[in-house]
C-alpha cells in the first residue's frame, strides 16, 4: 500500500543553484527496499523560488487525489505512434544521429512493440527486446541502439505518456557486456594482397591509409590542393560524409584539429602516376557550414561522384570476394590499426601513437591499443641495461 505522507527535502545549494529532491507517490512498491524513490524536483536562481517550489510540490504529492489527477493528466499512446512522434522532434539533430533514431526506431524498436501500449511495456519486455536484438546483432550495436531507446522512454516520462520507466539499472536490464577492443590488425601478407587486388583507382589511397592510419572519411576528402608531393606531406583539415564535406570528428563524434601528414615514398610515387585521374567537382559542407568548394578530388568513385563509406565499401567487397575473404570484421579500418601496431611493435609510445593516429585524448589510444604496451618487449632490457650499465662496474 502507498505511505500515506510523501517528503520533500531542501533546499540545497550547489554550484550556485537551488535545488530539491522529494520522494515519489507510489514508487515504494518497486524498490527492494520499500522505500520511495527520490526525484529531483529541479533547479532555480534563488532560495526563495525554490522554497516556493517545495510548497508547492509538497502539496502535489500529498493530494489525496493525486493518483487520480496523475491518470488523467497522462496521455496513453501506441509505441508505433509514439516513435514516430520521438523520430520528428529529432529532427534538428545532427544528419548521423537524425537517420541513427529513425533506423533504431522503425526498425527494431517499432516493429517489436507494435500494438502495444507505450505505459504498459514492462522490464521484462524491454530485456527480451534487448535479447531479442543480441541474438542478430553485436553487443556494441545493441547498446549502442539502447541509447536511443533509453532516450525515447524519457521523453515519454517527460510527456506523462509513461508513469514508471522501464528500463535502467534499478530495473536490472542486463544488456550484452561491453565489447573488447576489435583492433585485428591485416597481417604484412594481407596488405600485400589489398594492395594488389584493389582496384586501380583506389590503390593510392589505400597505400596512404595504410602507412599513415588515417581515418577512412580523412582519405575520402584528400584533395591536391592539400598534397605536396615534393615534402612528402598531406594536409588533414576534413573529412567526407554522405558526400559533403565535414569538419575533422574523432571516435566519439568530437571535433579534431587538422593535421599534416608524411606520406611514405611508395604512397608519393602511388600519388604521382595517379594524378591524371584526378576529378574536379564542387563539393558541399554539412549543414552548409561552409560554401561549396569546387575542388580536384584525388579519389573519386567509379561513377564520378564524391567517395563516402557505402560507395568505397561496394567496391571493398568485392575485392574481399575475390580474395576470397569473409566481409565481416575485414573492412578498410583494419588498416588503421595495422598502422597503429607496427608502430607500436616498433616501440612507438602511447604519446606518438595518439599524435599519428590524430586521437583527442590519450586515454583513447590507450583503450584501443593499451593491451598492445602489456606484451614483453626485450628492446625494455637492452635499454635499461644500457642506462644503468655503470652500477655493474
Amino acid at each position: 500500500m502507498p505511505k500515506k505522507n510523501y517528503n520533500t527535502f531542501g533546499p540545497y545549494k550547489r554550484n550556485r543553484k537551488w535545488f530539491f529532491k522529494y520522494e515519489e507517490p507510489g514508487s515504494e512498491t518497486a524498490t527492494q527496499n520499500g522505500k520511495p524513490r527520490l526525484l529531483s524536483g529541479g533547479t532555480f536562481s534563488t532560495k526563495k523560488i525554490c522554497e516556493s517550489q517545495i510548497k508547492a510540490k509538497d502539496r502535489e504529492i500529498n493530494d489525496p487525489d493525486y493518483f487520480v489527477k496523475q491518470q488523467k493528466e497522462r496521455k496513453r499512446a501506441k509505441a508505433e505512434a509514439y516513435g514516430e512522434r520521438w523520430i520528428e522532434l529529432q529532427a534538428t539533430g545532427k544528419p548521423n544521429t537524425v537517420k541513427n533514431a529513425k533506423n533504431i526506431i522503425r526498425n527494431y524498436f517499432i516493429p517489436h512493440f507494435e500494438g502495444r501500449w507505450m505505459d504498459e511495456i514492462t522490464p521484462s519486455d524491454v530485456q527480451e527486446f534487448v535479447n531479442w536484438m543480441t541474438s542478430f546483432r553485436s553487443p556494441g550495436t545493441v547498446r549502442m541502439f539502447m541509447g536511443y531507446v533509453a532516450a525515447l522512454f524519457y521523453q515519454a516520462k517527460r510527456d506523462r505518456v509513461i508513469t514508471d520507466l522501464p528500463i535502467g539499472r534499478k530495473n536490472n536490464i542486463k544488456l550484452p557486456p561491453k565489447p573488447k577492443s576489435k583492433n585485428h590488425p591485416f597481417e604484412d601478407e594481407e596488405v600485400d594482397l589489398i594492395l594488389k587486388a584493389v582496384d586501380h583507382r583506389f590503390r593510392p589511397m589505400v597505400l596512404i591509409m595504410a602507412t599513415t592510419g588515417i581515418r577512412c572519411g580523412e582519405a575520402f576528402a584528400l584533395t591536391w590542393d592539400r598534397i605536396d608531393l615534393d615534402k612528402g606531406t598531406a594536409y588533414i583539415d576534413r573529412q567526407v560524409q554522405y558526400g559533403k564535406f565535414c569538419r575533422l570528428k574523432g571516435e566519439k563524434g568530437e571535433t579534431l584539429r587538422p593535421f599534416t601528414i608524411r606520406l611514405h615514398p611508395a604512397a608519393v610515387e602511388a600519388l604521382k602516376k595517379h594524378r591524371e585521374n584526378s576529378v574536379t567537382m564542387t563539393v558541399e559542407w554539412e549543414g552548409g557550414i561552409e560554401p561549396a568548394e569546387t575542388v580536384e578530388m584525388v579519389t573519386v568513385s567509379a561513377t564520378g561522384l564524391v567517395l563516402y563509406g557505402q560507395l568505397f565499401l561496394s567496391h571493398w567487397n568485392k575485392m574481399l570476394d575475390s580474395l576470397g575473404w569473409s566481409r565481416k570484421g575485414n573492412g578498410p579500418h583494419r588498416l588503421r590499426h595495422y598502422f597503429a601496431v607496427k608502430m607500436i611493435e616498433d616501440g612507438a609510445s602511447p604519446g606518438e601513437v595518439k599524435v599519428a593516429l590524430n586521437h583527442s585524448d590519450v586515454m583513447i589510444t590507450m583503450t584501443e591499443y593499451g593491451d598492445r604496451w602489456e606484451r614483453p618487449d626485450e628492446r625494455l632490457w637492452s635499454r635499461t641495461d644500457r642506462l644503468f650499465a655503470r652500477f655493474a662496474a
